[in-house]
């Protein structure tokens, strides 16, 4: 559940920076690190705290780094 929760807060500030505008933005970016808080109060259940936080943190900068060009892959195969 908490790796869940870390992969749909990466994926609502990649939202949040790249499509959203004005108070959309702020209301996507805010709950996106909020879920990602939510998950690392949770993350003990992954072996501790500290192998826990490292996990999802690490989790959260790959998705993070990963969705742009997700995004690009999936758009230009819809042009094909």
């Amino acid at each position: 559940m908490c790796i869940i929760m870390t992969i749909t807060s990466a994926s609502l500030t990649h939202l949040s920076v790249r499509l959203a505008v004005g108070w959309y933005r702020k209301l996507l970016f805010t709950f996106g690190i909020a879920l990602l808080a939510i998950a690392m109060f949770f993350g003990d259940v992954l072996g501790g705290f500290w192998p826990g936080f490292y996990t999802l943190l690490s989790l959260y900068f790959l998705t993070t780094a990963i969705s742009p060009w997700l995004v690009y892959v999936l758009m230009r195969r819809d042009d094909s």
